[in-house]
């Protein structure tokens, strides 16, 4: 069996590729992060996951660092979209691992950072 480790690590590069980072979730996956309440259940976190991934233009893993079934993973994201504007954002995720597969996720960043980005952008859409 993999390690913790091994397994967010693929987890991460089927993710960042987006190539079957799907299969990686338990069907009782949760994900929490500043921006939404508690998604429980597989189907609701690739959702939401996939929203996330639709404004990713780069992502990379910076570091893993795990204990027993638990992993903190520093990542640094470029979010938006290049022909209006990108955002620089590093984040923390706390992955805990069942099985061989993503339990749960939780995810934190710079919040308003993101919100403030979020609004900027939606005015550029609007053309103000």
């Amino acid at each position: 069996m993999k390690t913790t480790k091994e397994t967010t690590a693929e987890f991460y590069n089927a993710m960042l590729n987006n190539q079957g980072w799907e299969d990686f979730l338990a069907e009782q996956a949760t994900y929490l992060g500043p921006l939404a309440s508690l998604v429980e259940g597989k189907e609701n976190v690739v959702n939401i996951t996939h929203q996330f991934l639709n404004n990713k233009q780069t992502g990379e893993v910076k570091n893993i660092i795990s204990e027993g079934n638990q992993a903190c993973v520093l990542t640094h994201y470029q979010i938006g979209h290049p022909s209006m504007a990108l955002l620089e954002v590093d984040a923390c995720e706390i992955i805990n691992i069942e099985d061989g597969k993503v339990l749960s996720m939780e995810v934190y960043f710079d919040s308003l950072k993101v919100s403030e980005f979020g609004q900027k952008m939606q005015k550029m859409q609007e053309g103000q």
